[in-house]
């Protein structure tokens, strides 16, 4: 062995041996941190009579963020983190954000977690034994200069750096897809409002101004990922889709008419007490004699078999129900429904197509009702995680 390669040994282990110290006192001067970090998350499991559980988690989960998005701790860690790279290199992307990361799996894995997979569930587990590890760092200094609790250390570092990749690649595609789901959902509510007669001039431009505006930041996220994404196809299955959504509410409604026509009333009266199932639940009604006051799926189907209705009654039939449905919806849903049935009317219709029709507009507002509470605050929620 020549001189040259032996001193360069040894200049090598000296440094290697001098950058350990330094990260042993690293973690030193910074184990305060990672102690208050542990406290905040202990927070989770306190018991406060005067606030309900998932208030506490909630609380204890931003008093955490705002810990570690904290400009002073990102140094402080990133000084650390740094010198842990020196040392042990390790085999993935690692820097002070996915480290500080590890808080935020392993103790709310209910927030950011969900839904589980199981990529997710090996980075909540790994998560928790380097936190468990951590905690041990800090109670007791002779680990730092234990080898083989280093070792496993390290070695768990490595899996978590691994597993973190998989995590962020998964995340993308399941946001990517939910981006894509929402494009379609907003591109043909554009197309839906464009060519409807239920809006008047301006509130087709405010709805359709707004829409657009949502479209825009959806479609910026999608090419982000998809630089070639085929926006022109997918635009040409939304109108198909819609064409052929059309012919199904056609279809649907001709369906109601038969049954009626037939005298089946056994799928009518499904259909009605499904409508009175959703007036119950959203409105709070507690008593079978209030809710049969708005609306007695038997006593309709009685009236029909006895030929007791007339147009004004199933108008007035229509719109009482409509009112009560649309009550748990926005405004602009609600006259929009009642311009909807007010029209049918000066149809000319056959008392069982006016019913039919009745239903159905009752029945789809039942289901524009779950999309505006569900489906829009979702899209929002979505476009705030993007941060687009």
């Amino acid at each position: 062995m020549s001189l040259d390669s032996s001193v360069s040994r040894v200049l090598s282990r000296f440094i290697e041996n001098f950058r350990k110290k330094m990260l042993n006192k690293k973690f030193i001067e910074i184990r305060s941190l990672f102690i208050e970090l542990n406290d905040i998350c202990k927070d989770r499991y306190a018991d406060d009579l005067l606030k309900n559980r998932q208030k506490i988690i909630e609380e204890s989960f931003d008093r955490l963020t705002i810990k570690i998005r904290d400009k002073n701790v990102i140094t402080k860690v990133k000084e650390f983190i740094d010198l842990y790279k020196k040392v042990y290199m390790p085999l993935r992307k690692f820097d002070e954000k996915i480290f500080l990361s590890l808080w935020i799996f392993s103790v709310f894995p209910d927030i950011v977690l969900n839904p589980i997979t199981e990529i997710k569930q090996k980075l909540l587990n790994v998560s928790r034994y380097i936190i468990d590890r951590i905690d041990k760092l800090c109670i007791n200094d002779d680990k730092i200069y234990d080898k083989i609790f280093l070792i496993d250390f390290n070695k768990h570092i490595n899996i978590y750096t691994e597993i973190f990749e998989l995590f962020i690649k998964e995340d993308k595609k399941i946001k990517l897809l939910e981006t894509i789901e929402s494009y379609i959902t907003i591109k043909k509510n554009i197309i839906k409002i464009e060519d409807s007669q239920k809006y008047d001039k301006n509130e087709k431009k405010d709805i359709i101004y707004m829409m657009l505006n949502n479209l825009k930041k959806v479609k910026k996220f999608i090419i982000l990922y998809i630089s070639n994404f085929d926006f022109v196809n997918i635009d040409r299955i939304i109108k198909e889709t819609i064409n052929l959504e059309n012919m199904m509410i056609i279809n649907y409604i001709n369906t109601i008419e038969r049954k009626l026509n037939n005298k089946e009333y056994e799928n009518v009266l499904i259909i009605l007490e499904e409508i009175q199932e959703f007036i119950k639940k959203m409105n709070k009604i507690k008593t079978e004699a209030d809710l049969e006051e708005i609306i007695d799926p038997a006593y309709i189907i009685q009236l029909i078999k006895n030929d007791l209705l007339d147009e004004n009654t199933i108008i007035n039939f229509g719109l009482k129900l409509s009112e009560q449905i649309t009550m748990n919806g926005s405004i602009s849903l609600s006259e929009m429904k009642k311009r909807e049935i007010d029209k049918l009317k000066n149809k000319n219709l056959t008392i069982n197509q006016l019913l039919a029709n009745v239903i159905y507009i009752n029945l789809e507002s039942i289901y524009m009702v779950y999309d505006e509470i569900l489906s829009f605050h979702e899209l929002v929620n979505e476009l705030e995680i993007f941060d687009l």
